[in-house]
């Protein structure tokens, strides 16, 4: 007679017990398939540690961005406790299959960027499957904040940096010369008296602009007010990011030691801490022109019920599944015989000219980068040099990108003048500018192979299709040919063709040729 009640006392403390353990399970199971974000360390350039981090266009800080948004998964963590019992099952699996399903695929082309929409989304689906759409909406702040963490894509850098570069170096120079100083700017390159300063990716802002609006989540959740001001001090961020992104290249210019990395990279440190101050600035004139209610942030209900055991060991056996999937599932392979033939088999031949090979300048293309590539400086008595760089990228990095449009600028301080109406490639898809550098002007030849549109490059980058059974066939490569304008444009344009037409069977062999 005693035992029916005890037992009917048991039972759902039993089952609390167990959906615990199933909780914890699935949430140990989630972290196993996402750990390998502790140890992503994106971006290319030349730049290492700290300014590798906080600065290169390419680049990200997840380590940073994943430890805040453990603290605000925390935070909301009462608030969450609120909507236990309220669960969504159907719509939360499907959302956290789709998070899981992104997280075997980023295992499986090995691209760990795509483990942060991954975790955002898996987040989301767990919260809606255990507690409902009050809970997802909870987490939703947190999951953008968490994308922060991502890297730009390589071919959207290289759309936006170089006229970004253009844009501040023409900005800087400007207000130099508005307040009295002898300023010359050729291109990337601003000169003041006599010094010279380039405008590298770096100092482009759209890294700082990245670590700006992170910084703005973080201080408008620790010194939350209302919902309206947070969403403005978030929204004039980018603004006061540009702003300090233009005093740091001034501190660059005027600073002798600027060209020290360390130096560098503290400026860059001291222009962030400054862009803290500044939002915390505008925070204090917004409370005192724009005078509104202080709102809670996050207001805790009381629990309705608990999580229940069937939905609790639904989210266990889902991401257990998960993690089995990403660290134990096959990995996509690189074919051993890509089939095109290397580079090295241009000019492997006597073309009448003396060759000799050169080192491109990489500070400068920046993000544009390749693994496979020639450069040759070919010259001959009684004629100015041509100077020929052919880079080729297989897709196997989706790091690496060729669509800026440096990879059409011999050099650093290029400027694209007008060209006349009669001036004219030897072939219609070939691209022919006159660029202007320091000390003289050459005339280019230029064509690129294998890219497709910057919506399609962006999409492909994004998810990694090359690096799976989406794969494009062939590479991505550029060609360009450049001269000096010595005697004339029509002498150079007669000294390029020459030369596109000595090496066309070559371009042919290397899969290069656009006919």
């Amino acid at each position: 007679m005693v035992h029916g009640p005890m037992n009917s006392v048991t039972a759902p403390a039993r089952d609390r017990a167990l959906s615990r353990g199933a909780l914890c399970v699935g949430v140990v199971a989630l972290a196993l398939a996402h750990a390998q974000l502790l140890l992503f360390e994106p971006g290319v350039g030349e730049s290492e540690g700290l300014e590798r981090a906080l600065f290169e266009p390419t680049s990200a800080a997840p380590l940073a961005v994943i430890v805040c948004w453990l603290w605000m998964l925390w935070v909301r963590g009462p608030r969450l406790r609120g909507f236990a019992g309220q669960e969504s099952p159907a719509l939360g699996a499907m959302v956290l299959a789709a998070g899981g399903a992104l997280s075997i695929w980023a295992h499986y082309v090995a691209w760990l960027p795509l483990l942060v929409p991954s975790l955002a989304i898996a987040s989301l689906g767990s919260a809606l499957l255990l507690s409902g759409a009050r809970a997802m909406r909870t987490l939703l702040y947190p999951a953008a904040f968490l994308m922060l963490a991502m890297p730009l894509p390589t071919p959207l850098v290289n759309a936006v940096a170089y006229p970004a570069q253009l844009a501040n170096a023409a900005v800087v120079g400007w207000a130099l010369s508005w307040v009295g100083f002898d300023v010359s700017v050729w291109g990337d390159l601003i000169r003041v008296d006599d010094t010279i300063a380039q405008v590298i990716e770096g100092c482009t802002g759209l890294r700082s602009l990245m670590t700006t609006l992170m910084a703005a989540c973080i201080y408008t959740e620790l010194t939350w007010h209302d919902r309206g001001r947070s969403l403005v001090l978030i929204g004039l961020s980018p603004l006061i990011a540009i702003l300090a992104n233009f005093i740091r290249i001034l501190s660059i210019i005027f600073n002798p030691f600027a060209s020290l990395s360390t130096i560098h990279t503290a400026q860059g440190l001291i222009m962030i801490v400054g862009s803290v101050f500044l939002l915390a600035l505008v925070d204090v004139g917004l409370a005192r022109v724009w005078k509104t209610e202080a709102q809670p942030h996050l207001v805790v209900e009381p629990a309705r019920g608990h999580p229940s055991l069937a939905v609790s060991l639904a989210f266990a056996f889902m991401t257990v599944a998960i993690a089995l999937a990403c660290l134990a599932g096959p990995r996509w392979s690189a074919p051993a015989d890509r089939g095109d033939v290397p580079l090295t088999t241009i000019l492997n031949r006597d073309p009448g000219w003396a060759v000799t090979g050169f080192k491109p300048d990489y500070q400068f293309l920046g993000s544009v980068r390749f693994d496979t590539f020639i450069a040759h400086r070919m010259t001959r008595p009684g004629s100015p040099e041509v100077k020929m760089l052919v880079a080729a990228d297989h897709r196997l990095d989706p790091a690496l990108g060729l669509g800026s449009r440096k990879a059409a600028i011999p050099g650093r301080g290029g400027e694209v003048l007008e060209r006349p109406p009669s001036l004219s490639a030897p072939y219609p898809w070939m691209d022919v500018e006159i660029v202007r550098l320091p000390g003289e002007t050459r005339l280019v030849y230029f064509w690129s192979k294998g890219r497709a549109s910057l919506g399609h490059e962006v999409f492909r980058s994004t998810l990694a299709l090359d690096r799976g059974p989406f794969r494009r066939p062939g590479r991505a490569a550029f060609v360009q040919l450049s001269t000096p304008i010595h005697g004339g444009l029509a002498k150079a344009s007669r000294r390029l063709a020459e030369v596109v037409e000595t090496l066309r069977p070559d371009f042919v062999n290397t899969g290069l040729w656009m006919d």
